[in-house]
C-alpha cells in the first residue's frame, strides 16, 4: 500500500514537472502555425463582411432616405461620428434621390449583382485597411435585356470595437457616384448654401436634358436605342441612327460593350498614369474603322497607337485628342452635335472649368419614351462605365462631337 502511494506521488510530481516546464501542453508548432492562420483568416472574412455591408446598404434602393443613412452611421465608429465619408454618403444619397425624382425615366438599377475582389486587407491589431473594387451589373426597365454596369473602387478604415469591425472612413465614394470636380469642392468646403445650389443645379440639368413627360410609363413605352438589341427596340421611337460616311458606329458601340468593363491586351492600360478613358474611346474609334493617323511618339499633330512607349499624344490624353479633332491637321471628319441630336457612336467630354477636356466617354444607348429622346447611356474608362445614364453624371459641363468618319 505504501510502495503504491509512492508511485502516485511520483507520477504526480512527474506530471506537475511536465506543467511547469510547459512540455505537457506544447503545441507543434506546425499546429500553431495553422492556428494563427486561421484566426487571421477568421478575422478578414469578419472584415469583409462588414465591408460588404456597408456596400449593400449604400447599394440599396431604400424608400425613405433617411433610413438608408441611419442604418449606414450605424456601421461607424463611435469615434468617428464627423468622419468625412460621413458627409460625402449624406449628400450623395441627397444628390441620388434628386436625379431619381427628376428624371422622367426610370433609373432604379434592377436584377443588380455586386461582386467583390480585395485587392489589399491589412490588419494591424484593433485597425485594418481594405482596398475593395466593387463590380456592378444591373438592368434599367426602359431596357431590360441590355446589361449596364459599373466598376469603383473604395478604401476602407476600420476598428475594432468590442468585438465588432467598425468603419472608421470610406474613400472613393465622391469617385464613383461622379466626375464631378465640383462637387468635390463644394463637400470639402461644407457650405450648405453651395451643397443646394448645387443639387439645384443638378435638378435643372436633369430637367433640361429629360424632355420628356413625367406620366410616361417605362414598362411599354420607353425603351433603349442599342445596336445589341434591335428586336427589343419600338419603331414608334424612331429608327436606329448612326454616324454616317466612312465611320461604323454599330462596330464602334459593340466594342464599347465589349470592352467597357475589361481590358483590351493589345493595348496598355493607362489608369494609373492620368487615366485609360482617352485610350478606350480611341480604340472605340479604330474599332469603328477610323483609321490611325500616323506620325511622332508624343506629338499632337496626329493619333495613332502602336505600343505604350509609341503613341500620340491625342491618343490617350482627353484635352490633347480635343484639341487635334480640332484642328487642321486632323483625318476625323467630326462636327459640333448637342444632346438633342448626338447618335449611336458620338463622343462626349466633360469639361473642367467649362474649358479643358478631362473625360471621354462614347454614345452607346439613345433612350426614348412616347414623348421622345429621354436620356443616353454611355461606356467609358478610369470610372469604368457599361450603358450607364448620362443624366447620373450631374451638371459637369459637356461637348458632344458628332463622328462622320476620316477626312
Amino acid at each position: 500500500m505504501k510502495a503504491k502511494r509512492v508511485k502516485v506521488l511520483v507520477c504526480f510530481v512527474v506530471t506537475l514537472s511536465l506543467i511547469m516546464s510547459n512540455s505537457f501542453f506544447a503545441v507543434n508548432p506546425e499546429t500553431a502555425k495553422k492556428i494563427n492562420a486561421q484566426e487571421k483568416l477568421n478575422s478578414q472574412e469578419i472584415i469583409k463582411d462588414a465591408v460588404k455591408s456597408y456596400i449593400e446598404i449604400y447599394e440599396n434602393d431604400f424608400a425613405n432616405r433617411e433610413q438608408q443613412k441611419g442604418a449606414l452611421q450605424k456601421l461607424y465608429s463611435a469615434t468617428k461620428t464627423s468622419a468625412p465619408s460621413i458627409k460625402e454618403m449624406d449628400f450623395l444619397i441627397k444628390r441620388d434621390s434628386v436625379i431619381l425624382d427628376t428624371a422622367n425615366v426610370d433609373l432604379r438599377e434592377y436584377n443588380k449583382t455586386i461582386t467583390y475582389d480585395y485587392k489589399e486587407l491589412a490588419v494591424d491589431g484593433d485597425t485594418a485597411n481594405v482596398r475593395v473594387t466593387v463590380d456592378k451589373r444591373w438592368n434599367y426597365s426602359f431596357s431590360p435585356d441590355v446589361e449596364s454596369g459599373a466598376i469603383d473602387n473604395y478604401d476602407f478604415k476600420l476598428k475594432l470595437e468590442n468585438g465588432k469591425w467598425k468603419i472608421c472612413d470610406v474613400g472613393g465614394l465622391v469617385e464613383a457616384a461622379t466626375m464631378d470636380d465640383e462637387l468635390e469642392n463644394v463637400i470639402e468646403e461644407s457650405d450648405s448654401m453651395e451643397l443646394d445650389a448645387y443639387l439645384d443645379e443638378v435638378r435643372e440639368d436633369v430637367k433640361a436634358n429629360s424632355k420628356t413627360l413625367k406620366s410616361v410609363s417605362s414598362t411599354n413605352s420607353a425603351w433603349v436605342n442599342s445596336p445589341l438589341k434591335d428586336s427589343n427596340i419600338s419603331n414608334s421611337g424612331g429608327p436606329i441612327v448612326y454616324a454616317a460616311a466612312t465611320y461604323n458606329a454599330s462596330k464602334a458601340v459593340t466594342y464599347a460593350n465589349k470592352w467597357a468593363m475589361s481590358r483590351n491586351p493589345n493595348y496598355a492600360n493607362f489608369d494609373g498614369v492620368g487615366g485609360d478613358c482617352t485610350n478606350f474611346t480611341s480604340q472605340c474609334l479604330k474599332a469603328g474603322d477610323i483609321p490611325m493617323h500616323m506620325g511622332g511618339d508624343g506629338t499632337m499633330n496626329c493619333w495613332y497607337y502602336t505600343s505604350s512607349g509609341n503613341r500620340s499624344a491625342t491618343w490617350t490624353h482627353a484635352q490633347n485628342f480635343r484639341h487635334y479633332m480640332n484642328s487642321s491637321s486632323s483625318k476625323i471628319n467630326k462636327s459640333k452635335t448637342t444632346w438633342s441630336d448626338a447618335v449611336n457612336g458620338d463622343l462626349i467630354q466633360l469639361m473642367y472649368n467649362g474649358s479643358t477636356a478631362e473625360h471621354s466617354m462614347i454614345i452607346t444607348g439613345i433612350v426614348y419614351s412616347s414623348s421622345g429622346r429621354s436620356d443616353l447611356l454611355i461606356c467609358c474608362h478610369t470610372y469604368d462605365r457599361k450603358n450607364v445614364s448620362l443624366l447620373t453624371f450631374g451638371s459637369t459641363p459637356r461637348i458632344y462631337h458628332h463622328i462622320k468618319g476620316s477626312k
